[in-house]
């Protein structure tokens, strides 16, 4: 009975209002509960307390937010335990099975009910629903906007994780400042403001901010691929790959963080530290799978065969090539190429030719030698280009060839712009032609050559291309001479497609019309890739 009637009495002590109002305002939107200690006030309403109890009100939170809350429950539990304590008398003093009595509800006077708990955050408080951020902002109803507004509701990373879903980053990046003012640990909402300045377009201080963050935790992962990104932004793709490296060093085993590796490395031409990134049943993009596959497959075999027309003649050709790459930045080739043009004129020449890249400069060398000319094929065939990239879209190229026709000798230098839109490449030019002196006789000549390259890569395995020329050098084409002076337009037409990573074809038509002549060469070739 004495447990009984201590219970009793916490019951009635949490049931009564009215002797503690007079430690608040009296304001009527306040409510003021007792509770087993000194009196406290919510304080989440008005803001208002008096002298004697001010000190007992949190800034911006109220311990009597989660003692209304609970307040139901308490009472609950102390009705289940009073019921409880006298059970085992009214068993004894009754019938052994008496009906079930029905509890009669406790009244609601307008006490909230309480919500959900959420988990603590790094910062050691336990925030209350993300819900109660839903009106802060200059959408909100009744409510002061922006870094005002935290006063109203909890500060914490989960109310900016909420904003950020709201996509409301601004007021998200303004409550994550005002967490950090107050707790300048919390490594989280720390995290958090780092992001919100990279997609606000803060980069250089977003980065400084993540960077800071790593400093203090070194396994934080989400930083370092955070620099990663907004290095790889800014075109800065040896500083991203420093950043995501360190990740993985310091155990970062995401996937997709390996991927980026691997399409970062073959930007900068290093193959082989790409294939270093692909890990035991990894499924890679097949746009990226088919970049890889030149590593994988360093050599590439071509057969080539051709029909040409002109001026009621045919002619027959083949082609054979081997290529090796040791690096995107370096690939030699070789092969021999055998010509037919009838009445035992059999011309045969063999090629070698180098691709070169640097961070800055492609080009290639190529050189060329006819052991049996035929009398159409130059003994010594000779050009080199190189290009120099000022920038994402403009290069500026140099080209230069010589050629010993028997006809007589072919000097051509000029300059051309490649130009990328994207997917489209555009290279106009220009040549400066010289012929010397005929076997006949004539004196030598000095012409022009204007030219247009264009090529369209529909996708990484088709891509299309169309050349255009006018003057004496038609196409660089190594098969000419029947004078002096051969100006005349000229034209090519391609198609290149890749039907796997290692399987492919080519496919040109050239049409050529030298003026002197009145006649049209045709010209079409195939040719079977594969890699090895």
């Amino acid at each position: 009975m004495l447990k009984a009637g201590l219970a009793w009495k916490l019951y009635e002590r949490l049931d009564s209002r009215d002797n503690c109002r007079s430690f608040c305002d009296g304001s009527p939107d306040l409510k003021c509960w007792p509770i087993v200690g000194p009196c406290t006030c919510d304080c989440s309403l008005s803001g208002r307390c008096n002298d004697a109890t001010k000190a007992d009100c949190p800034p911006h939170e109220s311990l009597m937010t989660t003692q209304v809350r609970i307040l139901p429950l308490c009472r609950a539990v102390l009705s289940v335990g009073i019921i409880a304590l006298f059970w085992p008398c009214a068993t004894q003093a009754g019938p052994s099975n008496p009906p079930p009595a029905t509890a009669k509800p406790l009244p609601n006077k307008g006490v909230r009910r309480a919500a959900p708990k959420a988990e603590t955050d790094r910062a050691g408080q336990t925030p209350r629903s993300a819900e109660r951020g839903s009106g802060v902002g200059p959408s909100g109803k009744g409510r002061r906007s922006g870094a005002a507004g935290v006063a109203e509701w909890p500060a914490n990373a989960i109310t900016v994780r909420s904003l950020i879903v709201q996509k409301r980053l601004p007021e998200a990046l303004r409550v994550a400042e005002t967490v950090l003012k107050r707790h300048p640990n919390d490594l989280e909402v720390a995290m958090q403001r780092a992001r919100l300045l990279f997609w606000l377009g803060k980069p250089k201080v977003a980065e400084k901010a993540a960077i800071a963050v790593y400093k203090r935790e070194r396994r934080n992962f989400a930083a370092l691929r955070l620099v990663g990104d907004i290095r790889q932004q800014r075109g800065d793709k040896r500083g991203a790959i420093r950043a995501y490296r360190e990740a993985q060093l310091r155990g970062d085993p995401d996937v997709v963080l390996a991927i980026r590796l691997i399409s970062l490395y073959l930007d900068i031409r290093e193959s082989t530290l790409a294939l270093a990134q692909v890990r035991p049943g990894m499924e890679l993009p097949s746009e990226l799978a088919f970049r890889l596959s030149k590593g994988r497959y360093p050599w590439r075999i071509e057969a080539w065969g051709g029909m040409t027309a002109f001026n009621g003649q045919q002619w027959r050709r083949g082609m054979f090539t081997t290529a090796y790459t040791w690096s995107p930045k370096l690939t030699l080739l070789g092969g021999a190429t055998v010509e037919d043009r009838g009445s035992g004129r059999v011309g045969v020449q063999a090629v070698a030719q180098l691709f070169f890249s640097t961070d800055k400069v492609t080009g290639d060398a190529r050189i060329a030698w006819s052991p049996q000319p035929g009398g159409f094929l130059p003994p010594v065939d000779a050009w080199a280009e190189a290009a120099y990239q000022f920038s994402n879209r403009f290069s500026v190229g140099l080209w230069g060839r010589y050629a010993s026709y028997q006809v007589s000798s072919l000097y051509t230098i000029g300059p051309y712009v490649p130009i990328n839109f994207g997917r489209l490449t555009v290279k106009p030019g220009y040549l400066l032609v010289v012929r010397g002196a005929t076997v006949a006789g004539d004196l030598g000549q000095v012409g022009h050559t204007v030219f247009l390259r264009t090529r369209w890569d529909h996708n990484i395995r088709t891509a299309f291309f169309v050349w255009l020329y006018y003057g004496q050098e038609a196409v660089f084409n190594n098969r000419t001479v029947y004078g002096a002076d051969e100006s005349g337009p000229s034209a090519v037409v391609g198609w290149d497609q890749w039907l796997g990573q290692r399987f492919g074809f080519r496919l040109m038509g050239t049409a050529y019309r030298p003026m002197e002549l009145n006649a049209t060469m045709w010209d079409l070739i195939a040719a079977v890739r594969v890699r090895l």
